[in-house]
């Protein structure tokens, strides 16, 4: 008799491993002048009103789940946050958002270390219509494949799954789905159990995703008495739309040599008949295997677009009055303009990218001209935006003509918050709250107070 993982066999294992989880340390909403502090990300998520910000400092949270309201979730500068899923279907979802709707997750390192086999999956974006960024996550799965003394023979876990939601986007993230079981030679003969095959990096089922520098990798398969079984896509297209500049994307490795022979590794990119992969400067290799597996696989289309892709990088918080200053990386020549908008939009335009942010026409003069080392930094310019007491996220985006060619940078997130309002209890004439986000104040205890202000 063949054993399979299935839901009901470990329904009793989530809520234990969910209790077990450290404490978070500090989550803070932060409206305008007035600041809630709660002891996990999903209390916070509840009490938090539609737009508004939620501030994680450094430390291990529990999973949570966001349903139909725009928020926005930035890991305090430098800190390390990490959401474990523990035996949890899921460590971050979103669903349910309205056309209007926007939710921004930055800085995030989202991780199983159990290992838990397919369905699971560290993050989870289904039935949303509104507008999903993510930028500096990781969502990942454990190396390897996973030993099965159970013999419940599972295939790996996708590193993410993405449903029904035509407006997500990524930028500088990094998926790696999870490995396949293997078993004994006990579990073969008694239960028939076979080894199972990698997770997916990212599957994308019915939806429209852009990722930008991003590395996207399979699981490595599993091993067992009956042989070798192969790596997980790095990517896995069912009636999806994906758009990617300056990613790599890798099929994950067949089973370490054991019991059985070679197999033919996975496809980087795997296509069903109703998906299209374009892309920009993006590198796919095929899974290790004997052979080696394809760049692509399937009947899908998959449009290369020539081209140089265009990168920008910026900070994570900033003033509305000092917003800081972004840099563009095109090549000698290019004429820029850097976009910023409070709604951004989600457009694929074939061939210059992914559009986020709404072209105003006539065009104003560009900000600047590319220079011959390929990077133009230029400061930012918020004065156009209706700013707000309460801080909320403002999308950049580089929009560069060279020569006949057009094209777009990835898209950022920023943070900004309103100067002027709030608490000063150190009296600089500056929100407290962004003198510690901006690292300009020491906040050791994490309860957004500058430590000036408590003596440490």
């Amino acid at each position: 008799m063949r054993r399979h993982l299935t839901f009901t066999s470990l329904v009793g294992c989530v809520g234990w491993a969910l209790g077990s989880l450290a404490s978070a340390q500090a989550v803070h909403i932060v409206s305008g002048g007035i600041v809630q502090s709660f002891g996990s990300v999903q209390l916070a998520v509840d009490a938090a009103s539609e737009g508004d910000a939620i501030l994680v400092a450094e430390g291990t949270y529990q999973p949570f789940r966001i349903d139909g309201k725009s928020l926005s979730v930035f890991a305090m500068p430098s800190a390390i946050v990490n959401v474990d899923q523990g035996a949890a279907w899921f460590a971050v979802e979103v669903n349910g958002l309205g056309p209007e709707q926007r939710v921004v997750l930055s800085g995030l390192r989202v991780s199983n270390a159990h290992g838990w086999g397919a369905p699971y999956r560290t993050l989870s974006l289904s039935q949303n219509a509104g507008y999903v960024y993510a930028q500096d996550c990781e969502f990942e799965f454990p190396g390897g494949n996973i030993f099965d003394p159970g013999c419940w023979e599972f295939d790996g876990a996708f590193g993410a799954l993405i449903t029904d939601s035509d407006r997500v986007a990524f930028s500088d993230c990094f998926f790696h789905g999870g490995g396949g079981s293997y078993s004994d030679q006990w579990c073969s003969e008694n239960y028939g159990t076979d080894s199972g095959e990698g997770g997916p990096g990212l599957l994308c089922v019915r939806s429209r995703v852009a990722l930008q520098r991003c590395s996207v990798f399979g699981g490595e398969g599993g091993e067992g008495d009956t042989g070798l079984r192969p790596g997980g896509y790095g990517l896995d297209l069912q009636d999806s739309e994906v758009f990617c500049l300056d990613t790599q994307v890798s099929g994950g490795p067949m089973g370490a040599p054991g019991w059985g022979g070679g197999i033919p590794g996975s496809a980087a990119a795997f296509l069903d008949g109703t998906s299209v992969l374009h892309y920009i400067e993006s590198a796919f290799l095929g899974g290790l295997g004997v052979p080696m597996g394809p760049d692509f696989g399937g009947p899908g289309l998959v449009h290369s677009i020539p081209g140089v892709a265009r990168g920008l990088e910026a900070g994570v918080v900033s003033s509305w009055t000092n917003p800081g200053n972004a840099t563009f990386h095109g090549v000698q020549g290019d004429r820029l303009w850097m976009l910023t908008s409070l709604d951004p939009k989600y457009r694929v335009l074939v061939p210059i990218g992914i559009l986020h942010l709404t072209l105003s026409f006539p065009l104003s003069p560009p900000v600047g001209f590319v220079p011959a080392s390929g990077s133009l930094s230029v400061p930012l310019n918020f004065g156009s935006l209706t700013s707000s007491s309460a801080p909320g996220p403002v999308a950049i985006q580089g929009f560069a003509v060279g020569g006949s060619n057009r094209k777009l940078s990835g898209a950022r997130h920023m943070l900004a918050f309103d100067p002027t309002s709030g608490p000063d209890c150190n009296g600089n004439g500056v929100n407290d709250y962004l003198d510690i986000v901006s690292g300009t104040s020491p906040d050791a205890n994490h309860n957004l107070i500058p430590d000036e202000c408590t003596g440490g």
